[in-house]
């Protein structure tokens, strides 16, 4: 009695879906790197236009990984609109991205807080990274 192997056959919209509620998971997560600074009532317009001020580099992380982000979503939707189901390996590589892509809020919120070389060298190769993936 031999077993006949049923071929690995996904649906790639299970991926897109899988793929999309991860890039808003990860969007969201790189808002939250923005706390607010502890205010009272009582404070003035220079002190709370000085406390802003020191959010800058933490608000110029965000919107340098938001694009960045939003940008790999839009490859990886092109990159996915004509192929009908996947393989387990194309499954894989997905997975491998999206790991990859949900990892950017931690290097995100380092080059925000310390904003030196290391920091910049590592938010760099985590970008870097999952564009691999998709080559």
């Amino acid at each position: 009695m031999s077993k006949k192997t049923v071929p690995y056959k996904l649906h790639v919209g299970r991926l897109l879906a899988l793929s999309d509620g991860v890039f808003a998971i990860v969007i969201t997560l790189l808002v939250l790197n923005l706390s607010i600074p502890h205010l009272t009532r009582s404070i003035t317009n220079e002190e709370l236009l000085s406390q802003l001020g020191t959010l800058l580099p933490k608000f110029y992380a965000y919107l340098l990984s938001f694009f960045i982000i939003g940008k790999y979503w839009q490859i990886h939707t092109y990159l996915y609109r004509r192929i009908q189901y996947s393989t387990k390996y194309l499954a894989g590589s997905n997975l491998l991205f999206l790991l990859l892509v949900s990892f950017l809020p931690f290097p995100t919120q380092i080059v925000g807080e310390v904003g030196n070389q290391v920091s910049i060298i590592l938010f760099d190769v985590c970008v870097a990274l999952p564009a691999l993936i998709l080559l």
